[in-house]
Parts: C-alpha cells; sequence; structure tokens
C-alpha cells in the first residue's frame, strides 16, 4: 500500500531509531526506499546492516535532497506514497492510521498532525481544526499547502497517490533547496485538480509521526543554498494569484521579509553574491531595488502589517534602515 522515501546524507546518529521506528510498524504493506546521497560518514553501512525484504537501498552520488527524493520516486510501486526525514521517527501505529483512514475513503491527499519535539519534548501540533478527521475539497487544500504556518506546506505529515505522480511525472525541483516540498505539494494538488475537481483531501487528528528539531539542523542554516528560496516563492505566488486574500497577503510578507533578511546576511557574507546563479542575483537586487524604490511604503507595510510580531517588525525595519543607508554609499 505504501512507499516510503527517506532521503540520507550523513545521518549516522539517528538513522537506526527512524529505520527501526519503521521496521517496528504493525501494519506491514509497505516498501521502504533508503536512498543514499554520497553519505561520508556511516549511512551507508547502517543501510546495509539491515535484511529486511521490505526494504530497497538505492545510492547516488551526493546531488542534494530533491535528487534523492526523486529517485525515490521513480522506484517507488505502491498505491501511495509518504516521505519520512532520516532524523525523525514514527510510533508504531503511524502506517496503521493512515490506511484506516485511506481505505475508507478513496481520499488523494492526506494531513495527519504530528508531534514537535525539541530537547526531548513532544508537543502536538494543531492545525485545521474545523476539519479534523472530516473531508474537505481541494481549495481548501490548496489553500492550506500554499500557506507556510504550521508545517503546512511540508512533505513529511501528508500521503499522496502514486498514480498521479507516475501520470504527470511530478519530480522536486533540483535546483531549489528551500521549499521545493511545498512546490511539489502543490504540483500534485494542480495535477489531481485536473484529472479530478471533486477530489477530497482529510486531516487526521492523530499524531504519529515525531519530527524532531536540531540546532544542527540544515533548516535552521543559512548559505548560498537558503536563496534559492526566492526562486521558490516566485513559483509559489505564480501558482496562488487567485487564492484568498490571506494568502495573497502572507505571500507578500514573505517576500518582502525575506529579502530583506537575506539581502543583509549577503551584506555580512559578500562572498555569497559570488555563489549566487545570474538568475538569483538579478532577482534579489530587483527585489531590494523595488523595496529601496518604495521605501515609504516598505516602511509602512512593516509597521502595520499584523501577519509578524512586534519584535520581528523592529528588527526588520532596522534592517532595512541598514540596506538603505548602505545603498547609499
Amino acid at each position: 500500500m505504501f512507499s516510503i522515501i527517506v532521503p540520507i546524507y550523513n545521518m549516522q546518529d539517528y538513522l537506526n531509531q527512524c529505520i527501526q521506528s519503521i521496521l517496528n510498524q504493525t501494519f506491514e504493506d509497505f516498501e521502504l526506499l533508503l536512498i543514499n546521497d554520497g553519505s561520508t560518514d556511516d549511512s551507508l553501512s547502517i543501510c546495509q546492516s539491515y535484511h529486511d525484504p521490505r526494504i530497497k537501498l538505492l545510492t547516488q552520488a551526493n546531488k542534494g535532497v530533491s535528487a534523492a527524493r526523486n529517485l525515490g520516486l521513480e522506484q517507488m510501486t505502491r498505491k501511495y506514497v509518504i516521505f519520512i526525514d532520516p532524523d525523525d521517527y514514527v510510533d508504531q501505529n503511524h502506517l496503521l492510521n493512515l490506511a484506516q483512514a485511506l481505505k475508507t475513503n478513496q481520499f488523494s491527499f492526506l494531513f495527519n498532525e504530528f508531534f514537535f519535539e525539541k530537547e526531548g519534548i513532544n508537543t502536538a501540533t494543531h492545525f485545521g481544526k474545523s476539519e479534523k478527521n472530516q473531508q474537505i475539497g481541494l481549495k481548501k487544500t490548496f489553500e492550506y499547502c500554499s500557506h507556510g504556518m504550521g508545517f503546512l506546506g511540508v512533505l513529511f505529515n501528508k500521503a499522496f497517490q502514486t498514480a498521479p505522480i507516475k501520470t504527470a511525472q511530478l519530480r522536486f525541483d533540483e535546483q531549489i533547496h528551500q521549499r521545493e516540498d511545498r512546490l511539489f505539494c502543490l504540483d500534485y494538488l494542480l495535477t489531481v485538480k485536473d484529472e479530478n475537481p471533486d477530489a477530497q483531501a482529510i486531516i487526521l487528528d492523530q499524531p504519529t509521526y515525531h519530527y524532531v528539531s536540531r540546532k544542527n539542523s540544515q533548516m535552521n542554516q543559512i548559505n548560498a543554498k537558503t536563496f534559492s528560496a526566492l526562486l521558490a516563492q516566485a513559483q509559489i505566488e505564480e501558482k496562488t494569484d487567485l487564492l484568498s486574500d490571506n494568502i495573497q497577503r502572507w505571500n507578500k510578507n514573505k517576500r518582502i521579509t525575506e529579502n530583506l533578511y537575506l539581502h543583509h546576511y549577503a551584506m555580512q557574507h559578500p562572498e555569497v553574491y559570488e555563489q549566487l546563479s545570474p538568475k538569483l542575483l538579478q532577482m534579489l537586487k530587483q527585489n531590494i531595488t523595488r523595496l529601496l524604490d518604495f521605501s515609504v511604503q516598505t516602511y509602512a507595510y512593516l509597521l502595520i502589517t499584523r501577519t509578524i510580531d512586534f519584535k520581528q517588525k523592529l528588527r526588520l525595519i532596522k534592517i532595512f534602515h541598514t540596506i538603505k543607508k548602505s545603498n547609499r554609499n
């Protein structure tokens, strides 16, 4: 029933817990695709130590998480696909809960609440409160995945039908290293909508996935790859242009704040500019120039927007002032 894709790069400290939690599932109809993305630690040998017929181990030169997931998509053979990160783990009834919901109704898409784990403390997430354990239409589902709040656009708390992915040959953009998961979700939903406008999704109020926040996680680091979020955000806005005013306001806020933060980071680390592609460098400069050309409106927006808290407003205003002052010089 399930193809489980786990992309792996240098995860030797967490990998055993992840793999063992999957193999311990009470629901056993699954294949586990372990994709070793050119790890230089003991991750590959850890994968090779498991001799379970449900495991398919694939290895490639280091190309990034999107390329690893794409290899998994090419090899999947089951009706549904789910993604699990190699430094996370799942409860033993994780697949059973998903299977029971999907067998009852042939949903095209499934959200599942999860545990956010930090420093050993688990906190259950809560989103879509009015639709818990109920069917929701594609428009509402699309809005949820468009919105970046509350992990609504990530992969690990979802299940996808594999048929639309195979039919449309959906793949992750290997040039984008931030928000590539949200883009994949949106492309998937657009594909499903074209095939079946009446398709339904469901939100399960049964957290069984443990998302573990770690200080050394790539998600918590800024580098040249982080700037690809600008490309992702531009595509997200194109795909969600006709959505509600709330989504459009959130996208505007994300575009402004992200450009300010990243440009300020690049000012402090000028070597980053040399690592950016010409397209990305041009986009960053154009976006900042636009904010500077309309500096009064930018200041006003940062002051009145309700999508960021007061502390963040002050920080962004200070950053914008620094950028503006530097631009004069």
